[in-house]
């Protein structure tokens, strides 16, 4: 995948995507090489260290979901809150208002995309 159609998936700016990218690359857990077909991008390729730590966290998540590691209704409240405030700007939604539209499309979405939908953050 090209890091270009990387950043446009993940809804960033290329540049913020290469800075991204250059921190994974520098880890290890990913790999880039100039695109043959076009010289100007590259592609980016997960390494297989980048693939045991993907691994690691989503046996991490599983673990907190399905084994009750998030069974204080106090800290589900607080990473819920956490969560919106920190995906406002990215879903152009207000953290006040995100109570209220939570799971619907948002509101005002910019000319380089569709309007975003706003993630549901499991009870």
């Amino acid at each position: 995948m090209t890091q270009a159609s990387l950043a446009q998936i993940v809804r960033v700016q290329a540049q913020t995507m290469g800075k991204t990218l250059s921190r994974l690359e520098s880890r290890g857990h990913v790999t880039r090489v100039r695109n043959d077909l076009d010289r100007r991008s590259h592609m980016v390729s997960i390494s297989p260290a980048g693939r045991q730590v993907l691994e690691a966290s989503e046996d991490i998540e599983r673990t907190l979901v399905a084994g009750g590691g998030l069974v204080s209704e106090e800290l589900r409240s607080h990473l819920k809150t956490v969560i919106r405030e920190l995906g406002a700007p990215r879903w152009n939604y207000t953290a006040a208002g995100a109570a209220s539209s939570e799971g619907i499309a948002a509101e005002g979405s910019n000319a380089a995309g569709p309007a975003a939908t706003v993630p549901t953050v499991p009870n």
